[in-house]
């Protein structure tokens, strides 16, 4: 089984990157690091270097991408940045002839966007949210995800990489509250922790997973 791993440089691909490339000969698959670089932003020829230092360090191979993103009718920059960048995986899955994509998706990506939804009004299928399998068909070719650290959270998997003394790098867009994502991360769920429920990101991401499960048991 050929595998490409998301690698942005982030804590989370960073972390999924470090926590499977060990596994490869154990469980029969090879892996190589997908980077894609956005054209966005300072410094992002240092990242793609980076990133394709850790591949080197954990004896993966490496595949960089780049292209411009632009926005069209409608587009916000993240959406831009997401479709260029499920483009070069299109590209990426049929040239390496990889059976599958893995990216540093966790527990606290699922629950803000199980919370996204439910402020717009998503009905179940929506709210089940992101799936630890998924696949999806572009121009370019068909992508199958799997999500191997659902069952982390963020916290866990900086503690892990400070633990192997493994360096990321921080997304300078990261702090940007015009961000949807960013605002419900870094303004809602602490209000919400803080004042709600010192567990909502745990519940709400376990919502989100009862949900996905209660959709595999209904005939399609």
């Amino acid at each position: 089984m050929k595998i490409g791993l998301a690698v942005s440089g982030g804590a989370d691909s960073v972390a999924l990157l470090a926590l499977l490339a060990p596994l490869q000969e154990k469980f029969g698959f090879s892996a190589t690091v997908l980077h894609f670089n956005h054209g966005l932003g300072k410094g992002v020829g240092e990242d793609a270097r980076f990133v394709k230092s850790l591949a080197a360090r954990f004896g993966v191979g490496y595949l960089g991408g780049r292209g411009k993103t632009v926005r069209g009718k409608g587009e916000s920059l993240e959406m831009a940045a997401r479709r260029v960048r499920l483009a070069f995986f299109a590209r990426a899955t049929k040239r390496l002839g990889l059976d599958a994509i893995a990216t540093g998706h966790h527990m606290d990506d699922a629950a803000e966007t199980f919370l996204m939804r439910v402020g717009r009004g998503s009905g179940p299928e929506g709210l089940s949210g992101m799936r630890e399998v998924s696949s999806l068909d572009l121009p370019e070719g068909r992508i199958v995800f799997i999500r191997p650290l659902l069952g982390l959270r963020d916290a866990e998997l900086r503690d892990f990489l400070r633990s192997q003394g493994i360096e990321w790098k921080e997304d300078q867009t990261n702090s940007d509250t015009t961000i949807l994502r960013n605002r419900m991360r870094r303004i809602v769920i602490p209000w919400l922790r803080e004042n709600f429920d010192p567990f909502i990101v745990e519940h709400a991401a376990k919502c989100a997973r009862l949900l996905r499960e209660r959709e595999a048991e209904i005939p399609h």
